[in-house]
Parts: structure tokens; C-alpha cells; sequence
């Protein structure tokens, strides 16, 4: 080798090797936006690392069940060039419904409800999804899943009432003519969920 090609060799920088932003972006920030989903029909969560590819969530939102609030463990397996992956999520959440915590409680006419009695109801989730990822930071995520209810104390509201007012004038506390009211969420066992998101994600 001439000493002009082992200059050459010696003076070129050698190419970072390529890390997903998965891996060097342990926080990430999100808002989301969904039907059923557990952070509610808005709300937002925030992820951490732990140690890819497992992640854990804190997050909440708002829906018809109340006030949202959920932990998700995340599980991604990369594709492609690694800004992309498939997302297997599960986790507890729950919808609290109180009129101390100044929420609307659906109820019938005549029907006692206690100011500060929480009215809850209960789920376990299960998602797959895919996230995106910019080696800036900027991402995007889709999921789709099933809600398991274990426990709550909201189906007993506005049982027996019919919700929609367009057919029942009457239907008072009990009224919601663009989507099924908490009470009527809690009665169903079993249910699918589609959620949105976007945010910003970084390193520590």
C-alpha cells in the first residue's frame, strides 16, 4: 500500500454506525386522539424505555366514561430501516364519573346520585400497533385493540333509559345523541378500540 492511499485512509472519518431513534430515544411525548381507546377520546401518555424493546406508559384522557387513566407496557419490534415498528401494547385503565371531580353523571329522572361517589369502571387492554419515528424526534402511532371490563359501578345509571333524545324526548341526565353514554360503555363486556397519536420523542 503507497504511503499517499494509507494518508487517504487514515484521514477519512469513519461512518457513525446507524442507531434507531427506538433505542437513543428513551421519552417520549404523545397526544392522542381515539374511539374507546384508553387514554379516552383525547388525552395523551408518556413513555419510557425501560429497556428496548420494552417500554412502559403513564397516561389519560377524557371520555365517556370520565376522566381516562392508564398504564400500557409496550413491546416494539423494529422493521425496516429501524424507524419504524410493530408495537404489541397491554395494560389496566380505568374512567372515573364524579360530580365532586366536576363531571356529568348520567342519570335518570329521579334517580339519587350521591355528589361525592365515584362512579368507575374498569379495563384490560390489549393493542398492536405500528409507530414512527424521525431521527429528530418527530413521531406518529396507530393502534387498534379490545377492552376486557373487570370491575365498575356505572351500569346501574340510566338503566332501562333510552339515551338517544331524538326518540325519547325525556331522556334528560340520560341524553347523548352522538355517541353511547358511560353507563351504556359499562354494560358491555368485551369492546374494540382504535387510537391515534403524535408528539415528540428524546434522549436522556
Amino acid at each position: 500500500m503507497s504511503l499517499a492511499v494509507a494518508l487517504i485512509l487514515a484521514t477519512t472519518p469513519t461512518a457513525s454506525p446507524f442507531v434507531s431513534p427506538f433505542v437513543s430515544q428513551d421519552v417520549a411525548l404523545a397526544f392522542d386522539a381515539g374511539a374507546a381507546a384508553p387514554h379516552g377520546i383525547f388525552g395523551g401518555g408518556l413513555t419510557y424505555m425501560v429497556d428496548f424493546p420494552w417500554a412502559v406508559e403513564v397516561g389519560g384522557g377524557l371520555g365517556a366514561t370520565g376522566y381516562q387513566a392508564a398504564v400500557t407496557g409496550r413491546w416494539h419490534h423494529l422493521l425496516d430501516a429501524g424507524n419504524n415498528a410493530l408495537v404489541l401494547s397491554g395494560g389496566p385503565s380505568v374512567g372515573v364519573l364524579s360530580r365532586s371531580l366536576g363531571t356529568h353523571v348520567p342519570h335518570a329522572e329521579g334517580e339519587d346520585i350521591d355528589e361525592d361517589k365515584l362512579y368507575a369502571v374498569s379495563w384490560f387492554n390489549l393493542g398492536v400497533g405500528w409507530e414512527g419515528r424521525t431521527d429528530f424526534g418527530l413521531f406518529g402511532r396507530a393502534e387498534m385493540g379490545g377492552a376486557l371490563r373487570l370491575l365498575e359501578n356505572q351500569s346501574g345509571l340510566c338503566r332501562g333509559v333510552d339515551s338517544n333524545p331524538l326518540t325519547n324526548p325525556e331522556a334528560g341526565g340520560c341524553g347523548s345523541m352522538h355517541m353511547p353514554i358511560g353507563p351504556e360503555i359499562a354494560r358491555v363486556p368485551l369492546f374494540p378500540y382504535l387510537t391515534f397519536g403524535f408528539g415528540w420523542a428524546f434522549g436522556l
